[in-house]
């Protein structure tokens, strides 16, 4: 997942997940699926579930010795919610999305790669309580590495984007 949807530091700073998850790895495809339920709800309890679903997709129509090109599709749902607790908490549902290219060659020297991604932010809540409801972003990067060094460079753009398991650089919103 982009950083724009997922902080990979979330591994290091939560608790352990617990869900499913699904992976799948060949030649023309990886594909990562996970439903993480972080907080579970009980009959009559006095606070809300926590769902995060995640998915990572990436088609790879070429791949030779000199040359990658991978087109990746991402998305994220975080719900708050539930239909069996005792008081009334607003229901929030936020969706994320990302769509890129990303071209890949590899050279004597190291390996030469470029990203694109476009990614989108819905809030679906029955009451608002960003200060946005929808937005987008782009984000570009390239990166050479070897096996001694890696030198990247990046560029993000955002308006109005929010993503509630991103790295909160990337957010529009301040926590």
């Amino acid at each position: 997942m982009t950083p724009m949807l997922l902080n990979s530091e979330n591994f290091l700073t939560k608790p352990s997940e617990k869900g499913i998850e699904f992976l799948m790895d060949n030649k023309h495809f990886h594909w990562n699926t996970w439903l993480s339920w972080e907080q579970f709800l009980h009959p009559y309890e006095h606070s809300q579930e926590y769902i995060y679903l995640g998915n990572s997709f990436a088609y790879i129509p070429v791949k030779t010795d000199k040359f990658d090109l991978s087109f990746p599709l991402q998305f994220s749902f975080y719900h708050h919610g539930g239909q069996i607790n005792d008081v009334w908490m607003p229901l929030l549902i936020m969706y994320n999305n990302a769509a890129g290219i990303n071209p890949k060659f590899y050279t004597t020297q190291g390996v030469i790669s470029f990203g694109y991604y476009y990614l989108g932010y819905k809030d679906n809540s029955s009451h608002h309580t960003q200060p946005f409801n929808n937005g987008d972003g782009q984000y570009l990067r390239s990166m050479f590495a070897t096996k001694h060094y890696n030198i990247a460079a990046s560029y993000w753009q955002g308006y109005q984007f929010y993503a509630p398991e991103g790295e909160q650089i990337y957010s529009s919103v301040s926590q």
